[in-house]
């Protein structure tokens, strides 16, 4: 959700909103005049706040209402669904247009998880364990090197990290963690793990510039 929406969805004006998430007016003021997007932690410490359901405020007002879209934790059923969910968050929604004209993306495809683990926690952009993560689940397949959620052994394990399509059809995965060397997987040894794209990371929700 943008910042300048957070506000007046809080009733609250930006000195205020600087106090509450302990910055200052001006940089407030900075990211409202760059549509800047609030991490899902900013939303909970405003929600908190001021008492107002941000999450879920823009349902009662059907004008604002077409102009937004609710987007929902992916639902991979089992014991996945716990570990995969924030449960602070039930669902998030985005403008239209930033998802259809800026991010060129069709809603219907888009899901939101909880990054898992901290083997992707060691870059300069890292993936840290419990942040808010969008998914779309249309990308099933590696074309372009990414962040990718995937299972393996029926669906048993489930892992987010970089995957790079390898020309002999291997895959290598890469952590950019010193702590985890990078994995290179033959088109065979991917075969015997059951290796399934379940999609790709197209934004982390948990970062601000």
């Amino acid at each position: 959700m943008l910042l300048s929406q957070a506000l007046k969805l809080a009733q609250i004006n930006q000195v205020e909103a600087a106090h509450i998430l302990n910055v200052t007016p001006m940089a407030i003021s900075k990211r409202v005049n760059k549509n800047s997007e609030l991490k899902v932690s900013e939303l909970v410490k405003l929600q908190d706040a001021t008492g107002r359901n941000l999450f879920q405020s823009s349902t009662q007002d059907n004008n604002t209402r077409r102009d937004r879209i609710e987007i929902k934790y992916l639902n991979l059923g089992g014991t996945w669904n716990e570990k995969l969910r924030n449960p602070l968050v039930t669902s998030i929604w985005f403008d239209r247009e930033l998802l259809t004209n800026i991010w060129r993306k069709n809603p219907e495809n888009l899901r939101i998880v909880k990054m898992i683990g901290d083997r992707m926690n060691g870059g300069e952009y890292p993936l840290k364990n419990d942040d808010i993560l969008i998914l779309d689940i249309s990308e099933k397949e590696i074309i372009n090197s990414g962040i990718y959620i995937f299972s393996t052994q029926n669906d048993d394990n489930v892992f987010i990290n970089t995957v790079e399509k390898k020309i002999d059809g291997g895959v290598r995965f890469s952590f950019f963690n010193k702590y985890y060397p990078d994995k290179v997987y033959t088109a065979e040894e991917l075969e015997q793990l059951d290796f399934k794209i379940i999609g790709r990371v197209i934004k982390n929700l948990s970062l601000t510039k």
